[in-house]
């Protein structure tokens, strides 16, 4: 008949209204509000409520309220985890209950419910959809539930989405966080190393440059930007020596003889220019099953053994003044 005609003409245009009230907001309650306020205008509703699981410590579950419409309708804010409502909907995805059921009053969490109808909808584990109607004293019909339950489907998944983009947000600011206090970390210890009144320089295991300070720039004439992952010793070790130098470093890898490190050497080195100068060395190392970290700290030594040797040459002089005295 051109009733039952014109009623399935009003459910698909309801159906295709309540699919465009979702999904338009990354904003969870934006995107109840939209769907609640379209239904509750559509339907003759009173109000509609979105309950959420939270799930806690120790496996415990709590359900509390997330979004109600309209508001003023708000009376209580959490319910037992082993309720009623969650229970039924552990085996079937939605139901409907009349106030002429005995069970109606242990649903009424909101004001100004007497007698009509609930409806009542799983949201997967996200919580579940309750729906109230005054005028209906005998419940919502099975159709109508199986039509209504497409919709809430898709409000479902919608809400899904918001709280992956909520997730994905969170991480992202939580990583730029992590990386801003990574670098604002290395600018500190950069700055510390550039503070440094000795030459800071370390390489890896492979004697690969890593780090170059700024007093390592004034001693030897490269830019950090020249040396980073280049051979150290094909940059500051004279030539005749670097065979020596290398197998240091594969000496220090293979021994676990830490005699080696933290103490001080001289050596000689070379500037960018091809100058030779001594400079006086201490290494630390810090190993681990992957790799090996060398850090070298190195002074330029020849003004002290300028003085040195000028100290020794004037003690030998008056050795000699006075024997040729006696």
């Amino acid at each position: 008949c051109m009733a039952d005609k014109i009623k399935i003409i009003q459910d698909i245009s309801l159906l295709y209204e309540l699919s465009l009230s979702v999904g338009s907001s990354l904003d969870p309650q934006e995107n109840c509000h939209s769907f609640l306020r379209t239904l509750i205008s559509r339907k003759s509703l009173n109000f509609g409520v979105v309950w959420f699981y939270y799930f806690l410590v120790l496996d415990t579950i709590s359900c509390d309220l997330f979004y109600i419409h309209p508001n003023f309708r708000e009376l209580q804010r959490s319910l037992p985890a082993d309720h009623f409502i969650r229970q039924t909907l552990a085996v079937k995805p939605y139901f409907s209950i009349s106030s002429q059921d005995p069970r109606f009053h242990s649903l009424i969490h909101e004001k100004k419910v007497t007698n009509g109808s609930y409806a009542i909808f799983s949201l997967g584990d996200l919580g579940f959809l309750k729906l109230f109607a005054s005028n209906r004293n005998d419940g919502f019909p099975e159709m109508e539930m199986a039509q209504l339950k497409q919709v809430v489907n898709k409000l479902k998944i919608s809400l899904d989405g918001c709280f992956a983009h909520i997730r994905l947000k969170q991480e992202t600011e939580n990583r730029l966080l992590a990386q801003n206090a990574l670098e604002e970390s290395e600018n500190k210890l950069r700055r510390i190393i550039d503070s440094s009144l000795d030459a800071v320089v370390s390489v890896d295991g492979n004697g690969d440059t890593l780090e170059w300070n700024v007093q390592a720039e004034k001693m030897f004439g490269y830019k950090r930007v020249e040396v980073l992952g280049k051979q150290l010793k094909d940059m500051i070790i004279p030539e005749r020596h670097r065979v020596f130098y290398k197998q240091s470093i594969r000496e220090h890898i293979n021994s676990a003889d830490e005699s080696n490190v933290n103490r001080r050497y001289e050596i000689k080195c070379l500037r960018k220019k091809g100058h030779e100068f001594f400079a006086e060395l201490s290494i630390t190392a810090d190993k681990n099953d992957k790799n090996i970290l060398f850090v070298g700290f190195l002074r330029d030594i020849t003004d002290q053994r300028k003085a040195k040797l000028d100290i020794e040459e004037a003690r030998m002089r008056m050795e000699n003044l006075i024997i040729n005295l006696q």
